[in-house]
């Protein structure tokens, strides 16, 4: 089952997902893939999937925070945070996604299992609370 109890342990599944997918489709086929969204939908109207990668880049950016208030020197997250932030842009939807999967190496997830080891597990939220939440 994949961990979500922090926001390197998110990151993380999304990346393995990416690290399967083929290098030869657009960009924008493997991020629909990974993320849930309907490939017809996003190249009819790419709103939906734009705003999932917004949501990534949203974790992105917690991730990054969460690390800098831990002890370890940001040289050793941050490069790694910045290189998937620009596999993460609308801009490249387009283009082949081997132009990019090269960014997302075995550095790259060694790096991000070091955030989720770091950083220290959320609280978890009961299904049940958050529809709660979600009808009101």
């Amino acid at each position: 089952m994949a961990d979500f109890s922090n926001s390197a342990d998110r990151v993380l599944n999304i990346l393995n997902k990416l690290r399967s997918m083929g290098a030869g489709d657009s960009a924008l086929v493997v991020w629909s893939r990974t993320l849930g969204v309907s490939e017809e939908i996003s190249k009819n109207d790419p709103h939906e999937l734009q705003r999932k990668l917004g949501l990534l880049r949203n974790e992105l950016d917690f991730l990054e925070t969460s690390m800098s208030s831990t002890s370890f020197s940001e040289l050793l997250y941050q490069p790694y945070i910045e290189r998937i932030r620009k596999t993460v842009t609308v801009t490249n939807l387009d283009s082949s996604w081997g132009n990019f999967s090269n960014s997302l190496g075995a550095d790259v997830i060694l790096c991000i299992k070091y955030c989720a080891e770091i950083l220290p597990n959320e609280p978890n939220v009961e299904f049940e609370e958050l529809e709660d939440l979600l009808r009101l």
